[in-house]
């Protein structure tokens, strides 16, 4: 099967931590199907308001999701270089804390999650959820034109 790509062409600023569902950033998936899942997510925004994921899946769906980035108790630092890092394993709908030590919502950081996803008799979505995870509406946090989805149907 070849690769389905969704692009985000939209830079979404949030200054909440309510988490709501990307509006680019959705795959439709059928039921009973199984797939390789990679959010390549470009985000920007405060180290004080931080980004918070996860994923929306169909009723049914499993999976765990594999997260990389920044780690939420980095500091802000003007070296991206020099980050703590996330390397964590988790289900898809838990929410997961990535820090913004750029500090700044033009200074653009990435954060990739994968997962191996089976849905089960009920079709619907995948989609990135997110949202600050310390409310800061004088900075809102992005996640920026060109994230995306990259999927592979593997059953």
């Amino acid at each position: 099967m070849l690769p389905v790509f969704i692009e985000k062409t939209d830079a979404a600023g949030r200054g909440t931590t309510t988490m709501s569902a990307d509006p680019d950033l959705v795959l439709p998936v059928p039921a009973n199907s199984k797939w390789w899942i990679e959010m390549h997510l470009l985000v920007a925004g405060t180290n004080t308001a931080k980004v918070r994921t996860s994923w929306g899946a169909p009723t049914g769906a499993t999976g765990l999701r594999r997260c990389l980035g920044p780690g939420s108790t980095t500091a802000a630092q003007t070296d991206a270089d020099i980050s703590t890092s996330r390397f964590g394993v988790h289900a898809l709908g838990t929410a997961i804390t990535y820090g913004l030590p750029r500090n700044n919502n033009t200074l653009l950081q990435q954060i990739i999650e994968t997962a191996q996803i089976t849905i089960g008799a009920t079709a619907g979505n995948i989609a990135l959820v997110w949202g600050q995870a310390a409310a800061d509406t004088a900075n809102v946090t992005y996640v920026s034109a060109g994230s995306l989805i990259k999927a592979y149907r593997l059953a």
